[in-house]
């Protein structure tokens, strides 16, 4: 069954300090795009958080009610190891954060996206019980970089400029950048197109390859976005 007939319950979530680590400022502006995207195109409750430690987070993810399916946006530093850093306090192992979102997803389809560098990784680090839909923003020897919105090549810059000044219009803020797989998100939504097809007409409209590549796990599985 399609996502689109899913998704009641969305959890937006960083946990680094953006106002002491400004490069990772496109993830802030990536969370309020998927957030006002959830709230005001999807008609979907909207929980966020940030800034914690990985056992707060676990405490947090644990605390989460009810048996609504769940759509877990999480951006970090992931390490090679596949291991993720939090705020404060010590790394959280990838068989823990694991662990973590197949007891969320116990009563619930969860489907998780992972916007952070080598996030195939996790892959290699456990196993998803059969109910969790796995979206990663790259390849487990990629990292997930920044798309710039402006001061970027003219073809980059007008792929995602519809989601760009959407984004603008709904902020009233200018939003140089954001993370590429919260832009192709965005998009996917907004035209009712498959994730991969636009990472496709991504490099054929800007003629170069990306550095990173979104997968979806199971490789069978539906991965169709409320619009």
């Amino acid at each position: 069954m399609p996502l689109a007939h899913l998704c009641f319950v969305v959890l937006l979530y960083a946990n680094t300090h953006f106002d002491t680590k400004p490069g990772l400022a496109p993830w802030e502006h990536s969370l309020d795009a998927l957030q006002i995207l959830a709230r005001d195109e999807w008609k979907t409750p909207v929980q966020r958080t940030q800034n914690l430690s990985a056992d707060e987070f676990l405490r947090w993810l644990a605390g989460t009610p009810g048996t609504d399916p769940v759509i877990l946006y999480f951006a970090t530093h992931q390490l090679r190891d596949g291991s993720l850093l939090f705020a404060h306090g010590p790394r959280l192992p990838a068989k823990d954060f694991i662990v973590a979102v197949n007891r969320l997803a116990e009563s619930r389809r969860v489907t998780l996206i992972n916007d952070s560098c080598y996030a195939e990784k996790l892959e290699s680090c456990g196993q998803f019980v059969p109910n969790v839909v796995r979206l990663y923003a790259c390849r487990s020897r990629e990292i997930s970089d920044e798309t710039k919105l402006r001061d970027s090549s003219p073809a980059a810059m007008n792929f995602f400029r519809p989601e760009r000044d959407w984004l603008e219009s709904r902020t009233g803020q200018r939003v140089p950048s954001a993370s590429f797989l919260a832009l192709l998100l965005c998009k996917a939504s907004r035209e009712g197109k498959p994730i991969r097809s636009l990472r496709d007409e991504f490099d054929r409209q800007v003629m170069q390859a990306h550095v990173q590549t979104p997968v979806i796990y199971p490789a069978d599985a539906e991965f169709e976005l409320p619009r």
